[in-house]
């Protein structure tokens, strides 16, 4: 499934768990409600599995693979987020910075996905992906 988009509205990607076992969770999505598996992809420290949720925002499951715990650490480097693909990632991050919000971090080109990439905090502290794919550069 293309994920990139042409128009300028901006729109769900992804939701993203994280989870303690990948294959259980993609077993029960995939055998109990149909859902399709999109593509899986290591990270080094973490796998992801996409999950086609018949629309052309998908799931992302993240399953660390060293021994640390789910939980809501800030310091972790993934937790739960939704994720938004825009068409200027600078420009809706100037967006951000203008109403106060937190940028996580500053955003980055992530080769294993093919976009760039920039985490944001709502002001009741949820985290979002903010994505632009296509031209970067």
């Amino acid at each position: 499934m293309n994920q990139s988009t042409t128009d300028s509205a901006t729109h769900l990607v992804h939701v993203s768990l994280v989870v303690h076992s990948l294959s259980t969770e993609t077993d029960f999505y995939h055998s109990v409600l149909g859902l399709s598996l999109g593509r899986k992809i290591n990270m080094g420290n973490h796998v992801i599995q996409y999950i086609e949720s018949g629309t052309p925002a998908m799931l992302e499951f993240i399953e660390y693979l060293d021994d640390r715990a789910i939980s809501d650490d800030e310091e972790q480097e993934l937790r739960h987020h939704l994720a938004f693909a825009v068409n200027d990632i600078d420009q809706t991050l100037a967006k951000v910075r203008q109403s106060g919000g937190e940028i996580l971090n500053e955003p980055c080109f992530m080769e294993q996905l093919g976009f760039q990439s920039s985490m944001i905090q709502d002001p009741e502290g949820f985290q979002i992906e903010i994505v632009q794919y296509g031209n970067l550069g």
